[in-house]
Order: structure tokens, then sequence, then C-alpha cells
């Protein structure tokens, strides 16, 4: 069965059918402002979160290194201080038994080191 229509009821209906569509384009022009605006925040979240991350390794990094320096400074200075402690000269060659004492500290340090970037905790 077909309905007929008049010219006029034709319009107001093709001009209801026109509001809706441009709501329903509204709609989803907002919904795809909202999806495009999560993914934005999302992709600077991410990049945010990967920065710190690397910034972290590196700083972890430079500390494990500065850590490991300061163990070899603490070696100098030991075996510096058992050759002042024995009356000699800096860098002087030590008995076997005195060298592998400063040589066990060190090796004591950089154990240190390593235990300490393994823990987090540099």
């Amino acid at each position: 069965m077909v309905e007929e229509y008049n010219g006029n009821e034709l319009t107001v209906y093709k001009e209801e059918l026109l509001k809706e569509i441009k709501k329903q384009n509204k709609d989803f022009d907002f919904y795809k402002l909202i999806i495009i605006i999560l993914l934005i925040t999302l992709i600077g979240f991410y990049i945010f979160n990967f920065l710190y991350e690397e910034r972290n390794k590196l700083e972890k990094r430079d500390n494990f290194f500065k850590c490991i320096e300061k163990a070899e400074e603490n070696y100098s200075k030991n075996w510096d201080r058992q050759c002042k402690n024995r009356k000699e000269k800096q860098d002087c060659s030590l008995p076997t038994h005195q060298a592998t004492q400063v040589e066990e500290w060190k090796k004591e340090g950089i154990e240190m080191c390593k235990f300490l970037l393994t823990n987090d905790l540099l």
C-alpha cells in the first residue's frame, strides 16, 4: 500500500529527516572528537612514560658507573694508605697478604655496586 503525501507534508518530512541526520552526524562527530582526544592522551601518556623510564635507566647506569669509580678510588686510597703505613711512597709494592686484602676490599666495593644496581637501590 502506497501512502500519498502532498508537497507540504513531503517537505516537512524531508526537513525532519534532515534534522535527524544532522543530529546523528553531530553526535557522531562528538564521539569521534572524544575518541581522538582519548587517543592523543594515551599516546602522550605512553611517550611520557617511555621517556621517564629511559631517563631512569640512564640515571641508574650513571649511578652504577659512579659507584664503580668510587670503588676504584677507594682501592687507590687503600693501597696508598697501606704504603704509608709501611712508610713507603704511594703506589708502592705491597707484600702479598696486604695486596690481597686491598684487592679484596676493591672486589667487595664492586660487588656492592652490583648489588645496589640489581636491587634498584642506585
